[in-house]
């Protein structure tokens, strides 16, 4: 499989690539056990069969060059998610889309953040704050996991946005692993 990013190299902190085949009516889920990105994986249930697919996970050193504004609210990370090259990502290939990331202890703390307003926005024509839900903690990280209708450009935040609670979804409880 064939996967370039158009990101910049430059642009790109660190990269994890997982791969698994994608058959529908199965829940897949890709693990990033490598701990190179802030993403710790992503599930879905994929409305096409795509076989062996390769995901990708960047994480970036600023906000992705193909995206044209930033995300309200302060930024930890910014990170693109690529699934396959034949469209598997996309919202008319998925259901029940969701993403795991992980947020360091330290960087709550020095910049005075509160934990419950951490939110995944994901950008489609402009920036989306999707329902997130913290998972777990561990001595370092806290960990958090996000609905999404698709995969793309994403950015982990302290989302301060007056309609915090009416994020699309806030109803949805998460499945347990």
């Amino acid at each position: 499989m064939n996967l370039v990013s158009s990101e910049p190299v430059t642009n790109i902190a660190a990269q994890e690539l997982s791969t698994m085949s994608i058959v529908s009516g199965y829940p897949v889920q890709f693990d990033f056990t490598k701990n190179a990105t802030c993403i710790v994986n992503i599930e879905f249930d994929p409305k096409k069969t795509f076989r062996k697919t390769t995901t990708v996970v960047e994480e970036l050193k600023n906000r992705s060059t193909l995206v044209q504004t930033s995300p309200e609210g302060t930024v930890y990370k910014y990170a693109n998610i690529w699934v396959g090259d034949r469209g598997a990502g996309l919202p008319t290939s998925i259901n029940s889309g969701f993403v795991e990331f992980k947020v360091e202890k330290a960087w709550i703390k020095d910049n005075n953040i509160n934990e419950t307003q951490v939110v995944l926005q994901r950008y489609d024509s402009d920036w989306q704050p999707l329902y997130t839900e913290k998972v777990g903690e561990d001595d370092n990280y806290i960990y958090f996991k996000s609905e999404t209708p698709g995969y793309s450009f994403f950015a982990i935040t302290e989302y301060t946005g007056q309609n915090l609670m009416n994020i699309n979804g806030a109803e949805k409880k998460y499945r347990k692993p």
